[in-house]
């Protein structure tokens, strides 16, 4: 393999890496031309570095703050922004998601990526009220298995959902802070409401959202814990539970350790689910339901607590064979 040799001069250092192969385990997007703190737009580094990344490799966002448009995720890759990384929102071009990060594998099943990880980092979509020209989301992922998603913040953001997970087997998502979740109104989007779960779970089934190809694939195996959710539309899990939903259910989801506080409609919504476990949550000021388990089957709580009336009262202690 011909060695790469520096240059001094940096503008060429920059051209130089952007055009070489990239076999490295850890990839920075500073190598692609990213710098922090100069309210410049990443995007174009930040896609360089993902694009060249090999499957198994981790590209890596350091301390400072960042400008990107959406970000495209490739091949089986560890996505990981430092603790001390800020992402701001430049502009995002027209796209049917409008996320941050998005992965559309075009693959059927749990067939499009077999391991993804996207962790660290403060991600500000930069959305400060209810609004009728803004709709975002923060990650869009579908099709595949073996999916973590941890240790981030999400904040400032206007529509549906900011973590959204599609047609996935084997997922987690585990310490991820989410405040500031605004209503949409505008016309583009007219499905919004109040329920918007900030964090949400669906199949891939024709008429609702864009989970390509339409093979019915669910979710399934899936955990979300030590979450913590505040001044959000509603908050964690799935929202469809319509006929074409109904023959495909998802599977095995654990919803534990999780917070709520300012919960416009539901703080958790489990529809259309085959084997629940939904222990020691906690919730305050939550508009609409707790917990509703609507169509779930095999669903259990324990210790969930949701503080209503200047009390803290016990949600439905028990387990259901169908709710």
């Amino acid at each position: 393999m011909k060695k790469y040799i520096p240059v001094i001069t940096a503008s060429l250092l920059v051209s130089a890496m952007m055009s070489m192969p990239v076999s490295a385990k850890t990839i920075s997007v500073t190598s692609f031309g990213a710098k922090a703190n100069d309210k410049k737009d990443d995007t174009y580094a930040i896609q360089r570095a993902i694009d060249s990344a090999p499957s198994g490799a981790t590209v890596t966002i350091p301390k400072g703050t960042f400008y990107s448009q959406q970000i495209y995720l490739r091949r089986n890759i560890t996505l990981k922004a430092s603790k001390n990384t800020i992402m701001k929102k430049k502009f995002f071009a027209k796209h049917p998601e409008n996320a941050f990060i998005v992965f559309h594998p075009l693959k059927k099943g749990y067939t499009g990526f077999s391991k993804v990880t996207i962790e660290g980092g403060t991600w500000d979509g930069g959305i400060h009220e209810d609004n009728a020209t803004n709709y975002h989301k923060g990650i869009e992922i579908d099709h595949g298995h073996n999916l973590k998603i941890k240790n981030m913040t999400w904040k400032n953001f206007s529509g549906m959902h900011i973590i959204e997970v599609n047609a996935v087997k084997n997922a987690t998502i585990d310490h991820i802070n989410i405040a500031n979740h605004y209503f949409y109104s505008g016309k583009k989007r007219s499905q919004n409401y109040i329920g918007g779960l900030a964090i949400e779970f669906d199949s891939a089934i024709k008429g609702q959202g864009t989970t390509i190809p339409f093979d019915h694939t669910v979710c399934e195996n899936i955990t979300v814990s030590h979450c913590k959710l505040t001044n959000v539309l509603s908050g964690i899990g799935t929202h469809h539970n319509e006929p074409q939903y109904l023959k495909y259910k998802h599977k095995n989801f654990t919803i534990k350790d999780n917070t709520f506080n300012k919960v416009r409609g539901d703080a958790i919504e489990l529809l259309n689910i085959n084997g629940v476990t939904c222990k020691n949550n906690v919730a305050k000021n939550v508009g609409r339901y707790f917990i509703d388990m609507g169509d779930c089957k095999n669903a259990k709580t324990s210790n969930n607590k949701n503080f209503v009336d200047g009390q803290w009262e016990k949600y439905s202690e028990g387990s259901w064979k169908e709710w």
